[in-house]
């Protein structure tokens, strides 16, 4: 992906990896304000059918480890508030033309779960080490574009809180 702006393009792009993406959409699924990505993979095999991924942005040009739901064997996918509860929902389209589904109220990912297994453990705040050790953009939790105690402090703060 290559960001424009003012200037024009930008010469440094961003890459996101995955086994042939057939379609890109954006929309802020999360509710903070940045448009996220979120794909449909065409190329299924025996071991691993297609899969709606999802890139969160955390802030402008930064985006979460992406998140996939692998379960299910979608070829093309879209988001729209289905059940009007104000949060986009996710409709996947199978290869099958019976073949519907609609992931109600996508979740907004957690800031302490850097892991994205829906647990809060060691593994999540060694990766925080990690990542804030090497100032990787990610560990910039509270999002003031300063890697410090603050960050430490938002993910202490979530941890005693839980995730939703």
């Amino acid at each position: 992906m290559l960001y424009g702006s003012a200037a024009g393009i930008s010469t440094e792009p961003v890459y996101f990896t995955g086994s042939g993406g057939a379609e890109v959409h954006c929309a802020d699924l999360d509710g903070n304000g940045l448009p996220d990505l979120y794909t449909c993979s065409y190329e299924s095999t025996r071991r691993q059918k297609n899969s709606i991924t999802i890139m969160f942005q955390t802030a402008p040009r930064e985006f979460m480890p992406a998140v996939s739901i692998n379960d299910i064997d979608m070829s093309a996918v879209d988001a729209l508030d289905m059940n009007r509860d104000g949060v986009l929902d996710l409709i996947g389209g199978g290869a099958d033309s019976t073949d519907l589904r609609i992931i109600y109220s996508v979740p907004a990912p957690c800031a302490a779960d850097l892991t994205l297994d829906g647990i809060l453990d060691f593994f999540d705040i060694t990766l925080f080490i990690r990542m804030f050790l090497e100032e990787r953009p990610l560990a910039d939790l509270n999002h003031d574009g300063i890697l410090d105690f603050f960050d430490f402090s938002v993910l202490i703060e979530t941890f005693r809180n839980g995730c939703p």
